[in-house]
């Protein structure tokens, strides 16, 4: 499944929270039946707790949080843009934090499908520009700039 297909089953979501705590409970919320089943919420905070995906890119700092299959209805991606940046753990050192602007929710029902979506948003992190496009356009108007980076 390509990357601009998660995106259109998935959401375009605005956040303003104080703290990953709040972010995770809220983001269950908007989730839960559609998305997500019931114990999304404590699999998301448990995983990122034990493998943190903070990412500092050269232009800013994203997270890609997700669970198992078994926590997830179908495969989408929801991007949540932070009005002001949140702190995760970063992967590469797990003491230190960083303030994250865009967090990347996968939600894969299909293992197989996961290693292709890290591989076309490892191009997007590496693109400082499309970064700032996903700050500010619309679900639609990312589908297309995701559609010119996928292989």
């Amino acid at each position: 499944m390509a990357l601009s297909e998660l995106i259109k089953n998935g959401l375009v979501l605005d956040f303003e929270c104080d703290n990953q705590e709040t972010f995770f409970n809220t983001l269950y919320e908007t989730l839960k039946d559609e998305y997500v089943n019931e114990d999304f919420l404590s699999a998301i905070k448990i995983r990122e707790y034990e493998f943190p995906t903070g990412l500092m890119t050269r232009s800013m700092a994203v997270a890609v949080p997700h669970v198992e299959s078994e926590y997830v209805y179908k495969n989408a991606l929801i991007l949540c843009r932070f009005k002001k940046p949140v702190d995760f753990r970063r992967m590469d050192d797990f003491d230190s934090f960083i303030g994250v602007e865009l967090a990347f929710v996968l939600l894969i029902t299909d293992p197989t499908v996961h290693i292709k979506t890290l591989q076309d948003l490892t191009k997007i992190w590496q693109n400082d520009e499309i970064l700032k496009e996903l700050t500010t356009s619309t679900k639609e108007e990312i589908v297309e700039i995701v559609k010119g980076i996928e292989s």
